[in-house]
């Protein structure tokens, strides 16, 4: 379920469901217990002050609970990388499965009656009536670009929005000795990720592009600020030229002969771009440059950024 989960996540970070909520759903507290309102992409949902059974439905959702300490007692399926994916599953213990991001199953939620759903309107706005139906239900609007405010957000809906702030700060502070290492004239970076069907050069309004935008990188993200992503072309390759270029790959199942990305870097086209020929290409995990879209995949993305260029560093003293 888990492998399929992935799969489907080819949109990244920006279904089929039941017809009908079991009749046994009650969007109703067995007792009288404080709450707050909550303004959210589908209007205000009235949550528990401080709810203690959360159901999350999105990736990010899920690395954000669990970066508050707040562990969901209902999870999509996870990554499977031994990295960020461990740290996720690690952390959500015994959370029961309700499904993946794209198809959750309504049937398992209600059976874990929770007292507070947290998903993404770009994902489960179809069926944000069933939801919350089932129980307070706060929607993100989108996923990726809007990661931090999101965080904001569902720290609001899990009564932590305090803890949110302080979760920010620390990753921000992070991000600012990062850029304060690469000094006045930071080098470019570019992000492509291999899909079934397009290979995308992703720019400032996505998730990778917020990370390389703190960190004060040049490149697509800080040229093309207001853009998601572009569909790339074997005869555009010129336009991810960069002092270094990530491309995301999944770190758990090797690439079949005949994929995508295994044909592109093999291409006599591929190989002459000049950050190929420099070497400063690195092949990094989707779950966190691309599916993830939460803080401690920030904070991954950070770790990734720092050991690179601490290596490039490394190699630059020792050629001196």
């Amino acid at each position: 379920m888990v492998a399929i989960a992935i799969a489907l996540l080819g949109c990244g970070c920006q279904g089929i469901v039941p017809d009908s909520v079991p009749d046994r759903a009650l969007n109703a507290p067995a007792a009288t217990v404080p709450t707050v309102a909550i303004a959210h992409a589908r209007g205000t949902a009235t949550v528990p002050a401080r709810p203690l059974r959360v159901v999350t439905l999105t990736v990010e959702a899920t690395d954000t609970a669990l970066s508050l300490g707040v562990v969901p007692v209902g999870t999509i399926a996870l990554p499977e990388d031994d990295r960020y994916g461990r740290w996720l599953r690690d952390r959500a213990g015994s959370a029961a499965p309700v499904g993946t991001e794209l198809r959750p199953s309504l049937e398992a939620i209600v059976a874990l009656q929770p007292d507070l759903i947290l998903g993404s309107n770009v994902r489960h706005g179809p069926i944000y009536e069933r939801l919350a139906a089932i129980a307070p239900t706060v929607l993100s609007e989108t996923l990726g670009a809007t990661w931090r405010d999101n965080v904001q957000l569902y720290g609001k809906a899990l009564g932590r929005a305090d803890a949110a702030t302080t979760l920010m700060d620390r990753w921000h502070a992070e991000a600012d000795a990062l850029r304060d290492r690469l000094g006045p004239n930071p080098p470019s970076f570019s992000f492509i990720r291999f899909l079934p069907g397009s290979v995308r050069l992703y720019l400032g309004q996505s998730f990778s592009g917020t990370i390389f935008q703190a960190v004060g990188l040049n490149g697509p993200a800080q040229e093309q600020p207001d853009r998601f992503a572009d569909i790339l072309s074997l005869e555009a390759l010129n336009r991810i030229e960069a002092d270094f270029l990530i491309y995301s790959v999944d770190v758990v199942r090797p690439r079949p002969s005949g994929d995508r990305q295994v044909a592109w870097l093999s291409h006599p086209l591929w190989q002459r771009l000049d950050v190929v020929r420099r070497g400063q290409t690195r092949g990094l995990a989707d779950s966190i440059w691309a599916v993830g879209c939460g803080p401690q995949a920030a904070t991954f993305a950070l770790a990734d950024l720092g050991q690179w260029l601490t290596e490039r560093a490394a190699r630059g003293r020792d050629s001196g």
